[in-house]
């Protein structure tokens, strides 16, 4: 006995055929959406990070300004902080490193550009040279860091306490 297919149910499995070729083709097409409105995020997003690196010298000049006591660089690198933190941007400094680190040292924060050993200047005589152990000595050039997600844009420059 043979079983033949009668053209009605020829039809349907077509149907059926086209139905899932056209819901797989829909998914493939709403993805295809979805990535390329995440690469467009992320090329907006580097864009600015970007930008930011070549606006964060102006920080530098200014803090440098404050100096020499000039007006006009104090009200600019107030303005330069009021912009950083209008734009979740955290500086990473002396105070920083105070608050998060308890002035250690610390790669995810900062690159060390020199050491210093605690005997060439006494500064805490109260402090054992195991405790001063990389501990930071000064921050050369403040880094950055965005406080949303704690990625660091630039990091630190400091010089550290090394013991022999």
């Amino acid at each position: 006995m043979t079983t033949t297919k009668t053209n009605t149910e020829e039809n349907l499995e077509k149907e059926v055929d086209y139905k899932a070729l056209y819901i797989q083709t829909l998914a493939d097409y709403q993805n295809l959406q979805r990535r390329s409105l995440e690469e467009k995020r992320a090329i907006a997003k580097q864009a600015s990070n970007d930008m930011l690196l070549k606006v964060l010298h102006i920080y530098h000049s200014a803090k440098a300004g404050l100096k020499y006591n000039e007006k006009g660089a104090f009200l600019l690198y107030n303005a330069f902080v009021k912009f950083l933190n209008d734009n979740d941007i955290g500086i990473i400094n002396t105070d920083f490193f105070a608050d998060k680190t308890d002035n250690k040292f610390s790669e995810d924060w900062a690159v060390a550009i020199s050491i210093k050993s605690p005997e060439e200047d006494n500064l805490f005589p109260e402090m054992k040279d195991e405790e001063l152990d990389n501990r930071i000595y000064s921050v050369v050039e403040d880094g950055f860091y965005n406080i949303k997600t704690g990625k660091v844009i630039s990091y630190a420059k400091v010089i550290v306490y090394k013991v022999n």
